[in-house]
């Protein structure tokens, strides 16, 4: 039986006949078992959910990654064309529900997964990327690192000589974005991965390695570092990335609060009022825009053996107000402490550490923008419990992040009074 806020959203979406299937966790367990022949543990890693038109899902079932797609009804059309071009990485479907369970390479939206995946078509894409790279042995398969469906696929590769190398399959104007900003940003500080090579077409990019330890799970004391590779970042002179529209922060948050109001509708005129205080605050003129990262948090720093700091996952960067970086960062922290992830003390020394590296190198952000960025950022957070699928009470999680965006968005109206 699904849980009350499971059950709601199935009702509520009835061309979508495949969700109620894909929410209910001993349901979907035992049908994935019988299309594999075999009892499996399911372990969910990603849900992506648009009403009305789909769901799609990153299960792992045991060792093997799988993604589950429910579309809509009106849908059916693009349905039927999937199960056609990806026929071989289809391991069962339940026409009744539209749904299709696979291997990551029948994701429709990132073919070159299908190729880097396929031993007799990997050879010829990853000479076209490492044309000037390492070498490396085509008949290993690359080990998956992350995926979301529809958005993101990243594997690693070892080469000959013992280095790795990162390969990602995204749409092809996300990966264009991708190379440009590491072009970009390449030769200066911050340290950022080195470009192998970029096949737009099929929405495929390689890029080193670069080892260490994320900043997420590093000593707080490490996490200065980052604050000082953040700084560098925001000091640095390119000016070819490309410009944040001033009205993008707002039309995020607004965004953010329509789908909380999807998920949890008593939560609607909370999610609205706030996007709109918050969206007041982002509108009003801010410091001097500057480079930066786009989607920042501890897990997108990396801290070498020397214990330097680089920056990795650059798809956002851009020119924007660099508060926004600092921001995002916080209310990363604060999702965890929510989530049960840390405590509120780690969580204060990782941010005090970050803050304090970020001053100690002169870093552009003005203080008084940071807390609005922060505010904004825990909205757009507040479905992130859903979409993750690990988190028990998903409808509490969320609603403690929009109660921690309304105090964040408090505080700072209290200072600009």
């Amino acid at each position: 039986m699904l849980p009350p806020a499971e059950q709601s959203l199935v009702d509520r979406d009835p061309d979508l006949p495949g969700l109620a299937l894909l929410l209910d966790r001993d349901r979907l367990t035992r049908w994935l078992g019988s299309l594999l022949g075999r009892p499996v543990t399911v372990r969910l890693h990603h849900l992506r959910y648009k009403p009305g038109t789909s769901c799609v899902l990153h299960v792992q079932a045991g060792d093997q990654a799988l993604l589950v797609a429910a579309t809509a009804r009106s849908e059916a059309a693009k349905h039927a064309k999937t199960l056609e071009r990806s026929a071989g990485s289809i391991i069962g479907t339940d026409p009744g529900r539209q749904v299709l369970v696979g291997t990551p390479a029948a994701d429709r939206d990132l073919p070159g997964v299908a190729l880097l995946t396929d031993p007799a078509q990997r050879d010829r894409l990853l000479g076209r990327l490492l044309r000037h790279g390492p070498v490396v042995d085509p008949a290993v398969e690359p080990v998956l690192l992350r995926y979301k469906p529809h958005r993101r696929w990243v594997g690693l590769l070892p080469s000959a000589t013992g280095e790795h190398v990162l390969l990602r399959v995204q749409r092809p104007a996300a990966t264009q974005a991708a190379a440009h900003a590491l072009t970009a940003l390449a030769g200066t500080a911050p340290r950022t991965p080195q470009l192998l090579g970029c096949h737009p077409r099929r929405g495929a990019l390689a890029a080193a390695y670069l080892p260490g330890t994320t900043a997420q799970e590093a000593p707080a004391e490490a996490v200065a570092a980052v604050g000082r590779a953040l700084a560098a970042l925001h000091h640095h002179p390119s000016r070819t990335l490309p410009q944040r529209r001033a009205d993008a922060d707002a039309e995020q948050v607004r965004a953010a609060a329509d789908q909380l109001a999807v998920l949890l509708p008593h939560l609607a005129v909370r999610a609205h009022h706030l996007a709109e205080q918050v969206a007041a605050l982002l509108t009003v003129a801010g410091g001097q825009p500057s480079c930066v990262h786009g989607d920042f948090s501890l897990d997108q720093a990396v801290i070498g053996p020397e214990g330097e700091a680089a920056l990795i996952d650059l798809d956002a960067a851009a020119v924007a107000d660099p508060a926004a970086d600092l921001g995002c960062a916080g209310a990363a922290l604060v999702r965890d402490r929510v989530l049960g992830a840390r405590t509120e003390a780690d969580q204060q020394r990782r941010l005090t550490a970050l803050h304090q590296g970020y001053t100690a190198a002169r870093g552009p952000a003005r203080t008084d923008r940071v807390r609005g960025h922060t505010a904004a950022h825990l909205l757009r957070l507040t479905a992130e419990p859903f979409r993750l699928g690990q988190v028990p009470d998903w409808p509490a999680a969320a609603a403690a992040l929009l109660t921690e965006a309304e105090h964040v968005a408090a505080e700072v109206g209290g200072v600009r009074t």
